[in-house]
């Protein structure tokens, strides 16, 4: 990763020294690891970082809990995303914290934003798994939300074409 450059430019670059941030990335994915859009926006968001001195990393996960079911103090799951983005975080040595947001499906993009005033966020990272649809892209709900509705940065990763 360390030999890889940013192809993009970054949105928070001004004339004068970058300042420290804190960058939230928002993580997804399944008993096998993190999706490939999250891992994405998760190794950009680690580039980013050493890009402003002093920059931290916030992870979230968002824990959806059925309408039929009680909302949990946890997830077993997403404690195991989250451990593993710390890893892989910590690994580029960059600070990192994180935690876990139960929500309802539809107030997934209203909890990372929640989060997102929380912390402090200067920058969201956030990976889609839009798809191509007649040559052009369409977002998940999630993503296109936390786009309309953020005050601050979004920068939105899209999964690597296999």
């Amino acid at each position: 990763m360390a030999d890889r450059k940013l192809a993009f430019p970054n949105p928070l670059h001004h004339e004068k020294e970058l300042h420290a941030i804190k960058i939230l990335v928002p993580i997804n994915g399944a008993d096998s690891g993190l999706y490939p859009s999250s891992l994405e926006a998760l190794k950009i968001a680690c580039e980013m970082a050493h890009s402003y001195r002093h920059s931290e990393i916030a992870l979230v996960h968002v824990s959806v809990v059925p309408r039929n079911k009680q909302i949990p103090g946890h997830s077993i799951e997403g404690n195991k995303l989250l451990d593993y983005a710390r890893e892989i975080v910590e690994k580029q040595h960059v600070v990192v914290g994180g935690c876990m947001l139960p929500a309802r499906s539809e107030g997934i993009a209203h909890a990372i934003l929640g989060e997102a005033k929380v912390v402090n966020a200067g920058l969201i990272v956030i990976g889609t798994s839009g798809k191509d649809k007649f040559n052009g892209h369409q977002l998940n709900p999630v993503a296109k939300s936390i786009m309309d509705h953020s005050t601050c940065e979004v920068v939105l990763v899209r999964s690597p074409l296999t």
